[in-house]
């Protein structure tokens, strides 16, 4: 039980050089259902999170919202509510995190 930021981690888009973060779709939004608790925003660029798998290239984080949770188990659903085509790199989502909020 407790208080969450939901965070979505994404991936930039790759350029003629490699992955590139300034390549990056913004305008894609999304929606988190956590059991019967919802948050849905556009994704920004809120800073960048190390990714182990390849330290060269960080990861997108965008802060979605707040949910706070019961105690139990929670089925969690993730949708694509607006898919951006500017630059025709699509949603690159790599991970919903839960991160607890200590008020």
């Amino acid at each position: 039980p407790g208080t969450y930021q939901v965070l979505a981690r994404t991936g930039p888009g790759r350029s003629a050089g490699g992955w590139d973060a300034s390549q990056w779709e913004q305008g894609n939004e999304l929606q988190v259902t956590v059991g019967d608790k919802k948050v849905a925003h556009s994704l920004a660029n809120d800073g960048t999170i190390a990714d182990p798998r390849n330290p060269l290239t960080p990861d997108i984080k965008s802060q979605l919202g707040e949910i706070s949770l019961a105690p139990g188990e929670h089925h969690v659903k993730v949708e694509a509510l607006k898919i951006s085509s500017e630059h025709k790199l699509g949603l690159r989502l790599r991970e919903i995190e839960l991160v607890p909020v200590s008020r």
